[in-house]
């Protein structure tokens, strides 16, 4: 939330939307007691996914580009300022930020160093087909086109990478953005990161099988 209020262009120019998927603990009290932002809305619902979560925020959306991040990411100071700037491009509707670690475990660079090599491939290629929602943007028209996230898809399990692959495929633009950054923490011991990847295996399976 801090990222959030702290960015290079002022807050006249963006809204923060901020959805509580049903928690059971004290985050949408902390979420309202929240004033660092000007054009803030909160709003909570029954634990449904963050698929739906993230459509009902876009419902609520004045503006015409859509930004998402995750509740575990920190923004880089520039952050808006870069996802948004590629859609001074007329063809461009969806971009994909970067993730970087200030971490310094073994098993947590490994696993940048496996990020950092999807990005290498991704510069090169020009268009993508994949966004994940830790750094995402679309277009509002487009997103609202495609019905957003699909929400079948009950936890969080590769629903945007779905909604991208359908975007593609129908031949819109995507592109990556490496200057528009925020930090993650990734697994810190291998049997997390061995989970983390074992999951993310089974869902993009079943995503590439349909």
């Amino acid at each position: 939330m801090d990222s959030l209020a702290n960015q290079s262009i002022s807050q006249k120019f963006y809204e923060v939307i901020c959805i509580d998927d049903g928690s059971l603990d004290n985050s949408f009290a902390i979420l309202n007691a929240y004033n660092d932002i000007k054009n803030l809305i909160t709003f909570t619902q029954l634990n449904s996914g963050p698929a739906r979560a993230r459509n009902k925020g876009a419902g609520k959306a004045r503006g015409n580009i859509l930004l998402f991040t995750d509740s575990d990411c920190i923004l880089d100071y520039y952050w808006i300022h870069e996802m948004t700037k590629p859609f001074e491009e007329s063809n461009v509707v969806g971009v994909q930020g970067r993730y970087k670690t200030k971490q310094k475990q073994i098993i947590s660079q490994f696993e940048q160093i496996e990020i950092e090599n999807s990005y290498r491939k991704m510069e090169i290629i020009g268009n993508i087909d994949s966004i994940g929602t830790y750094s995402a943007a679309y277009n509002k028209k487009i997103f609202s086109k495609f019905n957003g996230y699909n929400e079948k898809y009950k936890k969080a399990s590769g629903e945007d990478f779905e909604l991208s692959y359908r975007i593609s495929n129908s031949g819109y633009r995507l592109v990556f953005n490496k200057n528009a950054v925020c930090y993650h923490k990734h697994p810190e011991k291998l049997i997390e990161y061995l989970k983390i990847k074992l999951k993310r295996g089974i869902w993009r399976a079943l995503i590439y099988k349909n």
